[in-house]
């Protein structure tokens, strides 16, 4: 016991904190389905409704929305050097959750960022709930061939 009063960064060594990690991975699934589920109520029927022409402008639409947002981070960031580096934080806050918000500076930055954030969830969303059908697609083909 003299031990850990002279050194008491010992006794949380010996102390097993893996189980805490374990935990953050499933609270990520978690989060995962959560994003599925938002999507499948609130995204997709929007745009199961909507025509190939109305699909393709709101792409086109992200797109050029990146595309801004890169030039004006760009431009306002002074730590940004190249083009090419506001294009890799913006896609990284499209995919990445706020990977790179250390090295932002002004609130309009900060804004377009978010926004950009907002759109990776949506998109994350469309992209499981559309893997999430085609694997039921899939089992529903099998559990066919199966019963026949």
């Amino acid at each position: 016991m003299g031990i850990c009063k002279k050194n008491p960064f010992l006794l949380l060594a010996v102390i097993p904190f893996d189980q805490f990690f374990q935990i953050a991975r499933i609270v990520r699934i978690i989060y995962l389905f959560r994003i599925k589920t938002i999507t499948k109520y609130y995204i997709t029927p929007y745009v199961n409704k909507m025509s190939d022409m109305w699909k393709l402008f709101i792409l086109c639409t992200i797109l050029g929305y990146l595309i801004v947002s890169t030039v004006i981070i760009w431009r306002m960031e002074n730590i940004l050097i190249e083009w090419h580096e506001a294009l890799v934080i913006v896609f990284q806050h499209l995919f990445v959750f706020a990977n790179s918000i250390q090295t932002i500076e002004h609130f309009p930055t900060i804004m377009l960022l978010t926004i950009t954030s907002v759109i990776g969830v949506a998109i994350q969303g469309m992209a499981l709930q559309l893997i999430f059908n085609k694997v039921e697609h899939l089992m529903k083909k099998r559990n066919k061939l199966i019963k026949t």
